[in-house]
């Protein structure tokens, strides 16, 4: 991954859930602290450092708690990544619709 290569903006962080976490909730107080680091790495052009940083981290957690616990962390990454591209679809699908004039009001 190059920097150059990096399309990423600090807007389109949003949460892993569909549902809003509780505040205060340990998901809320991770998705903030991400969401700043993500926009950090962002601003300073080190988002390689940061995947680096990231998948290290999950590397001690798949290690220190077993081979269920890597299997669900790439269960977890694949549904992140199919939700996200459906998203990512379901937007330009509606923008190409909007721009041609078929957007349902």
């Amino acid at each position: 991954m190059t920097q150059a290569s990096t399309s990423l903006s600090a807007e389109q962080v949003v949460t892993p859930s569909a549902e809003p976490a509780s505040p205060e909730s340990p998901e809320d107080r991770y998705v903030r602290q991400f969401n700043l680091m993500l926009k950090d790495a962002i601003e300073c052009h080190s988002v390689e450092s940061l995947t680096d940083t990231l998948a290290w981290g999950l590397a001690i957690i798949a290690t220190q708690c077993g081979i269920e616990v890597a299997g669900d962390i790439v269960r977890r990454l694949g549904g992140h990544i199919g939700s996200i591209a459906a998203r990512d679809r379901a937007e330009a699908e509606a923008e190409q619709a909007r721009m041609q004039g078929r957007a349902f009001q």
